[in-house]
């Protein structure tokens, strides 16, 4: 079997947003016990990332972003360059693997997306879920 959904989030430029729990409840809806669960992000100005959700690491992840690709740098692309090169490192694909019925995560990881884009967004991640026979 396989389930799709997805989860729209408005956005504000350089915010993270945990998404954890929006894609357990959509792994429950599709029924799935142990499978995989996509996400993909169809952008090319933000990112997904299984992190642990702490406002200082996320902070750091902030200085990180801006030694990586500063906006303050001049790049050919004009505008959201640095958008662009972060999201290339960093990527909007995750395959997350669910076992009975659960996001098997790490103890400490959460699904974050992060907004590298200079102004607000609507963004769709679309969550793909495919029921494995173990």
């Amino acid at each position: 079997m396989v389930y799709f959904s997805e989860v729209r989030i408005k956005t504000q430029p350089k915010n993270f947003y945990v998404l954890t729990h929006k894609i357990q409840e959509i792994v429950e809806e599709s029924g799935v016990k142990d499978g995989l669960c996509i996400l993909f992000l169809p952008s090319t100005t933000s990112f997904i990332l299984l992190q642990e959700n702490c406002d200082l690491l996320k902070e750091d992840f902030k200085k990180l972003f801006e030694k990586l690709a500063s906006e303050n740098k001049i790049y050919e692309h004009p505008d959201n360059a640095h958008s662009h090169l972060l999201t290339g490192i960093f990527g909007g694909e995750r395959i997350i693997p669910i076992k009975d019925g659960r996001l098997d995560l790490g103890t400490w990881q959460d699904i974050i997306f992060y907004e590298a884009d200079v102004k607000p967004r609507e963004r769709i991640i679309k969550v793909i879920i495919i029921e494995l026979e173990l």
